[in-house]
């Protein structure tokens, strides 16, 4: 068969595209994926472990077959605060180093990562697995920002999984908001509990954007945000992610007055 030059690659991924995802469930079931985040470098690992099998057959060529596989993730990260809740830490960072500090089995975190290289970028890589969690913060002159970092060290193997992102993923739900008032002039800090919540790029109330700057998503079970200015009456907060918008009930209204 005659060479044919392939086309030339133009969409040049990130090396960013990393996401990190711990399992803040007490069962580690995989039902609270709480993000974490700030993470400034990261690296995923693996090697299997090899073992020579080389024979007098192979007249002094050597071999060898993977007997072990080995995994592991790597990441550095800012020690910041959500924004809407500057006196705590991240809470995916914060589960993390808690775990840190035992030893057995509770050090052993469900963890998931997957490549996110934007809305219509590869879905194609993502994984999880059981790690052993180990925790140091970087320190720094004066001058420096406070940063961490974690080694995750597999347990067993990886498992690819399908893409939280992925076609037929499941839409967010909206189950409760506190409070559910709100001024006229907007601003208040409403406290939304459901599901899917943190794969959720947007959150309105009444079809009015709410302004990335005012959401944070902490985990897939909750997100704060701050009310735009409306004018008075009642209105849904309908949040979306890639599977689908919530649905509206009486436990998704605002009152504005």
């Amino acid at each position: 068969m005659p060479y044919t030059e392939p086309p030339a690659l133009g969409g040049t991924t990130l090396a960013r595209k990393w996401k990190l995802q711990v399992d803040t469930s007490a069962a580690q079931d995989g039902s609270v994926w709480t993000p974490v985040r700030g993470i400034t470098d990261s690296t995923p690992t693996g090697a299997p472990g090899l073992q020579a099998d080389s024979d007098y057959d192979s007249q002094g060529g050597t071999s060898s077959t993977a007997t072990t596989q080995e995994f592991g993730f790597t990441a550095t990260f800012r020690r910041a605060t959500p924004r809407n809740t500057p006196t705590q830490y991240d809470p995916g960072q914060e589960f993390l180093r808690l775990m840190s500090d035992k030893t057995g089995a509770e050090n052993s975190a469900h963890v998931r990562w997957f490549e996110w290289n934007g809305p219509n970028g590869p879905k194609v890589e993502a994984y999880e697995g059981y790690v052993v969690v180990a925790y140091s913060n970087n320190g720094g002159g004066p001058d420096a920002l406070s940063t961490a970092g974690v080694t995750l060290t597999g347990q067993g193997f990886k498992v690819p999984i399908t893409h939280p992102d992925a076609a037929g993923a499941p839409a967010p739900t909206v189950a409760s908001l506190s409070p559910t008032t709100s001024a006229l002039v907007g601003g208040a800090l409403i406290a939304l509990i459901g599901t899917q919540l943190n794969t959720v790029t947007t959150v309105t109330v009444g079809g009015t954007v709410v302004p990335p700057a005012d959401w944070d998503s902490w985990g897939s079970t909750g997100i704060s945000f701050k009310t735009p200015a409306k004018a008075a009456g009642t209105y849904d907060v309908v949040v979306t992610n890639p599977g689908g918008s919530s649905g509206t009930s009486a436990n998704t209204k605002i009152t504005y007055a």
